[in-house]
């Protein structure tokens, strides 16, 4: 079961597909995956972007394909 609220389909923007795949996702490894403390967090949301992203990749051929590892890879970097 996913809970979204329903403000997230009325707001202008509305909901993209890709937000609805992250959000199950991390809905899905956040109740799967059981934290000893918050500094494991890190373990659910990388299996929930891991999940979301291998959807998105199953979906995409070509230029987006490329477009997307790349924007990923990009994101990455900004962490240490």
């Amino acid at each position: 079961m996913l809970f979204i609220s329903d403000r997230q389909f009325l707001q202008a923007r509305g909901i993209t597909e890709e937000r609805l795949q992250r959000e199950a996702a991390y809905q899905w490894w956040g109740l799967t995956v059981g934290l000893k403390s918050f500094d494991d967090a890190w373990l659910s949301q990388g299996l929930a972007e891991y999940s979301a992203f291998s959807l998105r990749e199953s979906q995409l051929t070509g230029p987006q394909l490329d477009a997307l590892r790349r924007e990923l890879l990009e994101k990455s970097l900004t962490f240490e």
